[in-house]
């Protein structure tokens, strides 16, 4: 090895390097391509944009107004619920054609269970409207639609209430698959998923915006609950259920119901119900602590 003729080399490299002929504009431009018009382009992709935009309000509107006709009544939610079950798991003319009809007869006795459909009507009608939500529509907007979607979960009996679409979040459903919604359904931060969770309805969205809106329907969701409470305990034919809640659950509710009355500017109602169930209930738990709460609030003064 000669390491002296590594230098002479370096500098022929060099000198190659130094002559090579500058890449013109043209050349370049022939390299990366033919000409764009960039400024037409991006005119263009905002034309489609906007057109892409158009058509899935316009898909989504449609999807709404499937799923609010499927929810009017039990035969439509159940033929809706077919489809879309047909579509997912038994996709393709053969199996359409066998082990959908055979899941169909091994399904027979909850398809043909007024309770299963009735679920599933109230599922559809949730999906709706977490849907809108999704799409942006304000809670103020939803409110009617939603209260009156709790109150129809309220009164729904208890076999309605257990079935699995009750119970399962709207984005998980053979609906939203089926639809492709779960991507919609995403974010919804003031929402809860599911169609079933009607305390978890109340308390993350309706009494929020009551409050906001200093709205006497608050009373409306205590009184409910009260009812509710009562209702279990006299259909449950024990003793200690029934006492459990004159004693216990009914002087809780009650005093959340008044707390609300404050919510409302109606502090002297509040006063009132806070120093009735105090001096009703003695025995108490909370007795003490509400004793002091009501102190605090007497020495108030109101705003």
């Amino acid at each position: 090895m000669k390491p002296l003729l590594a230098f002479p080399l370096s500098v022929a490299v060099l000198a190659s390097w130094t002559t090579l002929a500058p890449v013109s504009p043209l050349a370049a431009q022939e390299a990366a391509g033919p000409t764009v018009d960039l400024k037409s382009m991006l005119s263009d992709l905002k034309t489609l944009k906007a057109r892409h935009a158009e058509s899935a309000k316009t898909q989504l509107n449609q999807t709404l107004q499937q799923l609010r006709e499927a929810a009017a009544t039990e035969p439509a939610a159940l033929a809706l619920y077919l489809d879309a079950k047909r579509s997912t798991l038994f996709a393709g003319a053969n199996r359409e054609q066998t082990q959908f009809q055979e899941w169909k007869k091994k399904e027979a006795n909850r398809l043909n269970d007024h309770a299963f459909s009735r679920a599933l009507q109230l599922h559809l009608s949730y999906l709706a409207l977490s849907l809108q939500r999704a799409r942006g529509d304000a809670v103020p907007q939803l409110l009617p639609d939603l209260i009156e979607y709790a109150k129809a979960v309220a009164a729904a009996p208890w076999e309605t209430l257990n079935t699995d679409v009750m119970k399962q979040p709207v984005r998980q459903s053979v609906f939203a698959t089926w639809l492709g919604l779960g991507p919609a359904l995403d974010g919804l931060n003031d929402w809860d998923p599911g169609p079933g969770h009607l305390n978890e309805i109340w308390a993350k969205t309706i009494l929020p915006q009551l409050r906001r809106d200093k709205d006497a329907r608050l009373l409306e969701y205590w009184d409910l609950r009260l009812q509710q409470g009562a209702d279990a305990a006299s259909k449950s034919n024990k003793s200690f259920d029934l006492n459990q809640f004159e004693q216990v659950e009914k002087p809780n509710l009650l005093w959340s119901r008044a707390q609300e009355l404050i919510v409302l500017g109606r502090r002297n109602e509040a006063a009132t119900a806070m120093f009735a169930i105090i001096k009703n209930w003695p025995d108490h738990p909370k007795n003490a602590e509400w004793i002091a709460a009501l102190e605090v609030f007497l020495n108030e003064k109101p705003l």
